[in-house]
């Protein structure tokens, strides 16, 4: 499980609604994305991307490679993964 929390993303900073958290949950032997949960202000917009890669069946690996827009909530999914 890797947990990043929104005090740190500069939107959530913008919207002034730093509480909150985003989890990610993989497999570490294979980098399978098992799933996702946030919590917060705006926390579909966090679990977006996460939903695509669920969808496609996408590896830890492949959802770190991936970069957003800056400065979006969305962008919190991928800083997690490269943090696995």
């Amino acid at each position: 499980i890797v947990k990043v929390g929104f005090q740190k993303n500069l939107k959530a900073q913008l919207l002034d609604e730093p509480e909150g958290f985003l989890k990610l949950l993989y497999d570490p032997e294979d980098g399978r994305l098992l799933g996702a949960g946030a919590v917060g202000g705006h926390a579909a917009e966090v679990v977006a991307p996460l939903a695509v890669a669920l969808a496609r069946d996408a590896s830890i690996e492949e959802l770190a490679m991936i970069y957003a827009g800056y400065p979006t909530l969305s962008e919190l999914a991928l800083e997690a993964a490269r943090l696995a």
